[in-house]
């Protein structure tokens, strides 16, 4: 995917053809799209420093009740897992801009790991899921 935000669309038809083709139940569907979407909304808005194009690499695999997702960019190196949660109890008017998509994604999702390799930005994150129940 290139690093514009007209492409969330695509991502978002990806994440449901994916779930529908293994069964994945409505909320586990709803969790990784949210997942994916801020993330790349994320990159998109923050990644990079030029106009250029870039690609943003995003898989999906599933493994017994384990799926795991990767996302992949060439922007400037960033870390969510180290990102500090805004802090809720404040005024609205008082917060910080920005962060509560990450602290979104902290919360659907039960693993996600970080690194840096090659100029690359890789984001792993893994959600224990259940299958839909016919």
């Amino acid at each position: 995917m290139k690093n514009k935000n007209s492409e969330i669309r695509i991502l978002a038809n990806g994440v449901l053809d994916f779930g529908r083709e293994n069964d994945l139940h409505q909320n586990v569907l709803d969790d990784i799209r949210l997942a994916f979407e801020e993330m790349f909304s994320n990159i998109v808005s923050y990644g990079f420093d030029d106009d250029r194009e870039h690609e943003i690499v995003m898989d999906m695999e599933l493994s017994a009740d384990l799926l795991t997702m990767k996302i992949r960019d060439d922007g400037r190196p960033f870390n969510p897992t180290e990102y500090v949660n805004p802090d809720l109890e404040k005024p609205l008017d008082e917060r910080e801009v920005g962060g509560l998509g990450i602290h979104l994604v902290r919360h659907v999702i039960d693993e996600w790991e970080y690194k840096s390799e090659q100029g690359k930005n890789i984001l792993t994150m893994k959600k224990w899921i259940r299958k839909s129940v016919p």
